[in-house]
């Protein structure tokens, strides 16, 4: 798997060699169910390219085998169950995670500046079993995994690993969903949004965005009190650490996170809810959108404020990409009207 993860030719030649027959072979492996599924899993991901056709056919491996392999093709209406069931170990869990997050990477645009937005995955995924969509995928990272990892009877740094690699899934979802896109593109005299995207409707676009479901997920209490129980590391204890502690790098991560979910509210609050809680949304059930009690994110460090005390001693620390975060965290919300006690405070601007 390094040589193909290392070299982009030998990974092309490794997948299309003889019509596809290491990617067939692994496939029909996976489906077989035996304790190599969570290797199988993370060599697949090694393969995974930059292109739509290509993913296409490692998604439809992955779901395949997820909810139609050994059953009935009878509608799932608890998939995250269904997963839950499936990867029961560490080793297809951290496999599963190495390949979705190769998946939900960005495809590459770089040849043409005027392609068309889109996803890299079919919208209909699953749809013969399922609600269509990666929305239960979002939900099985988020809301299973991540706030049962300290639970499972695996190793500190097999915990602290597969919290990584939920969290560095999460922030690629959420770095693809642009807040300004509809700002942006009414300043440039966008007289209609839906031919900006590839299936020519902005409402379908967002509603099946994987950051949309990242964010809505995010003000779960269950997820928001899993990241600042990271972010609660304490000042004495990174301070000790070296840069290249896998800790200091999930805490990068978490107030990172943080940081960016701060920054996407009033645009989760004022547009895309609305748009998640329409009648017609295929990909998720609309009453399950919502900020889950929270007036807005702020409202969660009313829950948790030696929270508020960590990330302002964070701000002095010599990690610098931390500290830098913090700032900017710290800065946001006693900007908020929530910390503030304005109604002058960071909504109205």
């Amino acid at each position: 798997s390094q040589v193909s993860i290392n070299s982009t030719k030998a990974r092309i030649e490794l997948l299309e060699s003889d019509n596809f027959q290491l990617f067939t072979i692994l496939s029909n492996l996976l489906n077989l169910n035996t304790v190599l599924n969570g290797p199988i899993l993370t060599l697949l991901s090694s393969l995974v390219g930059d292109t739509y056709t290509e993913r296409f056919k490692f998604w439809q491996v992955l779901d395949n085998w997820l909810f139609t392999s050994g059953r009935s093709n009878s509608f799932i209406s608890l998939p995250k169950e269904r997963m839950s069931k499936k990867l029961n170990n560490y080793q297809m869990i951290s496999g599963f995670i190495d390949l979705i997050s190769k998946l939900f990477w960005p495809l590459d645009t770089s040849g043409n500046m005027f392609v068309p937005y889109s996803h890299p995955f079919p919208l209909d995924l699953g749809s013969v079993v399922r609600k269509p969509g990666i929305w239960c995928y979002i939900d099985y990272l988020c809301t299973e995994i991540l706030p049962e990892v300290d639970s499972s009877p695996i190793t500190e740094d097999e915990k602290a690993s597969l919290k990584f690699s939920v969290l560095s899934v999460m922030e690629v979802c959420l770095s693809q969903l642009d807040p300004d896109l509809v700002l942006n593109a009414t300043a440039c005299h966008v007289k209609d949004m839906d031919y900006i995207t590839e299936n020519k409707s902005i409402i379908r676009f967002f509603q099946s965005h994987p950051g949309s479901a990242v964010l809505n997920y995010l003000y779960n209490n269950k997820v928001y009190n899993s990241l600042f129980e990271i972010c609660n590391l304490g000042i004495d204890q990174l301070d000790e650490l070296s840069g290249s502690s896998v800790w200091v790098k999930l805490l990068q991560k978490a107030v990172k996170i943080i940081n960016m979910t701060l920054s996407r509210e009033k645009f989760f609050a004022d547009e895309l809810i609305h748009i998640l809680r329409l009648p017609d949304n295929k990909f998720v059930d609309p009453t399950a959108i919502g900020m889950s009690g929270l007036k807005s994110f702020y409202e969660s460090f009313l829950l948790d404020l030696p929270l508020i005390a960590n990330l302002s001693l964070y701000v002095g620390s010599a990690k610098l990409e931390i500290a830098k975060t913090s700032l900017e965290i710290i800065h946001t919300v006693i900007s908020s009207k929530i910390f503030s006690g304005s109604e002058n405070g960071i909504h109205s601007k």
